[in-house]
């Protein structure tokens, strides 16, 4: 595989449901994917499987990462709940609270005929995942006594997520020998979760942060770069704005286009998306475990 897909290690997750540890080159952490919701519907002549994976990052002790987690994340990763690999232990993995770690969902399409096709993939996640704890009675900001409700996470959850995103993105590409035929961006509202002391969660939009999307699909399209940009602007908190839509292969005005909004700065469309199906790469391993 290419390098710039940037996967060092891949481990199975022996669970009852499809899961998957992934270590990725440079990373500061090591990722789950595992398998939330699925669906199979019939269309065209032929069942597609569409499912939802969740994200958790697991930051290794020593990154500045792992002071960004919660204090309950912080101190679950130093206990016997983890081990040298800095993934769950087989023992305690369902000691873990379901919330602790998330910071994304996957979304995989797939068409079944003859053999198995891929439709496209879509990620979803906010710029800065925050999480308040709330001190008092105010239910937001600054409470009556003039205290202030306390941060107690704040992590970069879509630079940590489209880590993950883009590794697949190109290994899907590149086995099966296709491109984009549609790139889909956009962005909303955010979002914060608040907990009080009785362990109530609950979360309410705020411009703290953007949920962000970005939609890869490889099903043909007609007439291509006849939508390209949507500038409508968002109605209500809970509307996706439409930033770009890229049909067939981009022009350089679309990855200018492509840096707007909650994407300004943060990792969008790769270039390698388009260009790795082509690529002829050469293992070196005589068994696909690499025994000998």
């Amino acid at each position: 595989m290419k390098r710039s897909a940037g996967l060092s290690a891949l481990s199975q997750v022996w669970k009852d449901y499809p899961a998957y540890y992934f270590w990725l080159e440079n990373a500061p952490c090591a990722y789950f994917l595992g398998l939330e919701n699925s669906v199979i519907e019939k269309a065209e002549g032929t069942e597609i499987a569409t499912g939802l994976f969740v994200i958790k990052c697991y930051p290794y002790r020593n990154s500045e990462l792992f002071r960004r987690f919660s204090k309950e994340e912080q101190r679950l990763l130093l206990s016997d709940h983890f081990d040298g690999s800095n993934t769950p232990s087989f023992s305690k993995f369902d000691d873990i609270p379901a919330y602790c770690y998330s910071v994304g969902t996957i979304e995989l399409t797939y068409s079944f005929l003859e053999k198995a096709d891929w439709r496209g993939i879509t990620l979803e996640s906010l710029d800065s995942i925050n999480a308040v704890a709330k001190m008092g009675s105010h239910p937001a900001g600054v409470n009556e006594n003039g205290s202030q409700n306390k941060l107690v996470r704040q992590v970069p959850g879509w630079a940590l997520a489209y880590r993950l995103f883009d590794s697949l993105c190109l290994i899907h590409s590149f086995y099966f020998q296709t491109k984009p035929a549609k790139t889909v961006l956009r962005d909303a509202v955010g979002f914060v979760t608040f907990c009080d002391e009785s362990g109530v969660v609950w979360t309410r939009n705020d411009n703290c942060s953007r949920l962000m999307s970005i939609s890869v699909e490889v099903s043909e399209n007609d007439d291509p770069h006849s939508e390209d940009i949507d500038d409508r602007s968002c109605d209500s908190p809970n509307d996706h704005n439409l930033l770009i839509t890229i049909k067939g292969d981009p022009r350089p005005e679309d990855y200018l286009n492509s840096r707007k909004g909650a994407f300004a700065g943060l990792p969008g469309i790769n270039p390698e998306w388009w260009t790795i199906s082509s690529e002829n790469f050469v293992c070196d391993l005589n068994t696909p475990c690499g025994c000998s």
